[in-house]
C-alpha cells in the first residue's frame, strides 16, 4: 500500500491552514459597486472628512456612502449626455465654493488638508456637483420661464420681506349649525 494518496488527501487537507490570513481591505479596493464603477473604502473616509469639515450633522460615513453613489450615478447620466466639466469650469467652481467660507480656493483647500481632506475629494465633489447642474441645465432649462415678477418677489421674500399679508378681520370662521 503507498502513502501517496493519503499524504496528497492530507496536504489538501492542511494545505489552507498553512495560507495567509485574508489581509484587511485596503484603502483602495472596492467598499461599493455603481454601474461598474468603484466606490473605494478611501473615497469612503476622505468624504466622511469632509463632511466633518462642513459639520454635516448624522451619520457621516453613512451619508459619505449615500452620497458618492449619487455621484456615480450622477456622473453616469452627465456622461451619457455628453457633459464634461471643463479646467475653467473647474476653477470657477472650486473658487465659489471656497468663497463661501470667504476663503480664495487654495486657502480653502490648505484649511480642510490640516483635518486630512485631499484636494482631489475637493476636487470630486465639486466637479460632480457642476456636472450635474449642467445636466439638469440642458434637460429642463428650456422648460422653465421665469418673470421678472417672480424674481422681485423671491428677492422680496429673501431680504425678509412678506409676501402676502392678510389682516386678522379678513379671516371669516364658518360657524357649525349647532352653534348658529
Amino acid at each position: 500500500m503507498t502513502f501517496r494518496p493519503i499524504l496528497a488527501a492530507l496536504a489538501l487537507t492542511l494545505c489552507p491552514l498553512a495560507l495567509p490570513a485574508p489581509a484587511q481591505d485596503s484603502p483602495f479596493t472596492a467598499a461599493i459597486t455603481v454601474n461598474n464603477k468603484a466606490v473605494t473604502h478611501y473615497e469612503i473616509d476622505q468624504r466622511a472628512l469632509f463632511l466633518e469639515v462642513l459639520r454635516t450633522p448624522g451619520d457621516l460615513r453613512e451619508r459619505a456612502i449615500e452620497a458618492l453613489v449619487d455621484d456615480r450615478l450622477r456622473l453616469d447620466a452627465a456622461e451619457r449626455f455628453g457633459i464634461e466639466v471643463s479646467d475653467e469650469e473647474l476653477a470657477a467652481g472650486l473658487a465659489e465654493f471656497a468663497a463661501r467660507a470667504q476663503l480664495d480656493t487654495d486657502t480653502f483647500v490648505a484649511a480642510i488638508g490640516q483635518d486630512g481632506v485631499a484636494p482631489e475629494t475637493f476636487r470630486e465633489f465639486v466637479r460632480t456637483g457642476i456636472a450635474w447642474r449642467k445636466l439638469v441645465q440642458r434637460r429642463f432649462g428650456p422648460r422653465i420661464t421665469i418673470t421678472d415678477a417672480e424674481i422681485d418677489r423671491a428677492l422680496t421674500l429673501a431680504q425678509g420681506g412678506s409676501g402676502a399679508s392678510v389682516l386678522l378681520s379678513e379671516i371669516l370662521l364658518p360657524l357649525p349649525p349647532q352653534l348658529a
